[in-house]
């Protein structure tokens, strides 16, 4: 009898050791999140949202899988805000402009600053957001916002003065719209993919967005010209954004490491956009496109009737208690300090 009992606790301890063993060695919770964007494949933004996802699975040891769903295919890009706060994407490729008025104290970072290049807006957007960290975004998870390179004009007809420019059906988007009206512009307010087929069917009669555009969303086959506006340059403000509740569920170490190499990402997408600026460029005059200058005297008239932009958004902040006069002080100053 002693023996059945020896050997019924020798079985015990046998099972609750191998459970204490495989327990220990258990794999560990893997988290695959769905992540929309508008990028399509091809496009080298895409390719370096691969290799963002690839590094992200790198550095978490294989427990972050980010699955790429491209083109809108997850969600529209004008509806991404409210599919990441839904669930509908855990992380998504958010454009501020498509939800206008839903976060006015960041709106200056789409505002006419006067940024040359992707990678100066980048950083400074990027900083711009660590410094006054908006309560309007307290339901998202920021992980790094973007400035594509300076919107420009790219038109069927040549735009050599901004006289040219009057009447002219200009698609934009949000923000852009006020600038293409302080130019003489007609705006034509449409997301970015419904564009190329504006432009060729005669809707509208060019588009204002970055050099990059006219390879990555192949705007060179269908304008004809492309007009810098460097005393009214814009940048589009993006940013790669969860629900903060989505965030904080995520085990703390891994939040840490992810963190950690968003700030070193920034670096990488802001050469990127400068790169594509030049491909888009290239890509252009392969197509025929010619590149226009506006004179001295009418850059310097760009810069004055886009203004009043910053003007009533000061104003309008003020009516809200929010840091309006701040915001723009701040954006000026880091560009001029750092423009070449």
């Amino acid at each position: 009898m002693r023996r059945i009992f020896v050997s019924i606790v020798l079985v015990v301890v046998m099972v609750w050791v191998a459970g204490l063993v495989s327990s220990s060695y258990a794999a560990p919770q893997v988290y695959t999140l769905k992540y929309a964007t508008f990028s399509n494949p091809g496009m080298k933004s895409y390719a370096k949202l691969e290799q963002y996802c690839k590094e992200v699975e790198k550095r978490t040891n294989g427990r972050v899988k980010l699955q790429l769903y491209p083109g809108g295919t997850l969600t529209p890009a004008q509806f991404t805000y409210n599919a990441v706060l839904d669930g509908v994407a855990d992380v998504g490729h958010l454009v501020f402009s498509y939800s206008r008025g839903t976060f006015p104290l960041i709106e200056i970072l789409d505002m006419p600053l006067g940024s040359r290049s992707g990678s100066l807006s980048t950083h400074m957007m990027n900083a711009w957001y660590k410094h006054f960290k908006p309560k309007e975004l307290e339901e998202l998870k920021v992980l790094f916002l973007t400035g594509l390179g300076p919107n420009i004009i790219h038109t069927k007809k040549p735009v050599n003065s901004l006289a040219n420019l009057k009447g002219m059906k200009i698609r934009t988007t949000g923000l852009g719209e006020k600038v293409i009206s302080a130019l003489g512009g007609v705006p034509v307010g449409m997301a970015m993919p419904e564009t190329y087929d504006a432009i060729q069917k005669g809707v509208t009669q060019g588009v204002l967005a970055p050099m990059e555009a006219l390879y990555n969303w192949k705007f060179a086959e269908v304008v004809k010209y492309t007009t810098p506006l460097y005393g009214a340059n814009s940048s589009p403000c993006l940013a790669m954004v969860m629900s903060k509740k989505k965030w904080d569920s995520l085990p703390a170490d891994i939040r840490q490491i992810w963190d950690t190499f968003n700030e070193e990402w920034i670096g990488v997408i802001a050469k990127m956009y400068d790169e594509q600026d030049a491909e888009g460029e290239a890509f252009a005059k392969t197509k025929g496109v010619k590149v226009l200058s506006l004179s001295k005297e009418d850059q310097a008239k760009c810069a004055v009737a886009v203004k009043p932009i910053l003007d009533n958004y000061v104003k309008r902040m003020k009516t809200k208690g929010l840091p309006g006069e701040q915001s723009v002080k701040f954006c000026l100053d880091y560009i001029k300090a750092r423009q070449k």
